[in-house]
């Protein structure tokens, strides 16, 4: 009797000694899949820090697309309406300059006409002041021959 208890005392330490170095075991690897957890944690709290510094560099770039979009809408806005006072402009000067020359063609005209008027008449003018520049020579040089006779 007392042999049989001392061999299921020998069969449940070694069951025991069994369970316990499997307990033991099933605990490393419970720490080694808790240790793979945490790691895959860190890995999805970086990933995730990554994908919202990526995301917000994103949202900058498209932010600043934007306003260079905006300012060269502007600037185009800008150019066109410079384009356009120019266009006023050159034809503004277009409209003086066919003015100044038609100005000069009067201007031009009437001188011509005016020094044709003039040939036209000088002929006739010196032929009517002819005798009255006689008449004031030989009164002048009649007043000097008296006056020199005084």
């Amino acid at each position: 009797m007392f042999a049989r208890p001392t061999r299921e005392k020998e069969e449940l330490a070694q069951v025991c000694h069994g369970q316990q170095s499997r307990l033991g075991r099933l605990e490393g690897e419970r720490q080694e899949w808790q240790r793979k957890i945490i790691e895959a944690e860190r890995e999805k709290r970086d990933i995730m820090e990554k994908a919202d510094q990526e995301r917000q560099r994103l949202e900058r770039q498209r932010k600043e697309a934007e306003r260079l979009q905006q300012e060269a809408a502007a600037a185009d806005r800008r150019r066109g309406e410079a384009e356009e006072r120019f266009a006023k402009e050159v034809e503004k000067l277009e409209a003086d300059k066919k003015g100044m020359v038609v100005s000069e063609k009067r201007t031009k005209f009437c001188l011509n006409s005016r020094q044709n008027f003039v040939e036209f008449l000088l002929p006739t003018c010196r032929t009517a002041l002819t005798p009255w520049r006689r008449s004031s020579n030989s009164s002048s040089s009649s007043s000097s021959s008296s006056s020199s006779n005084r």
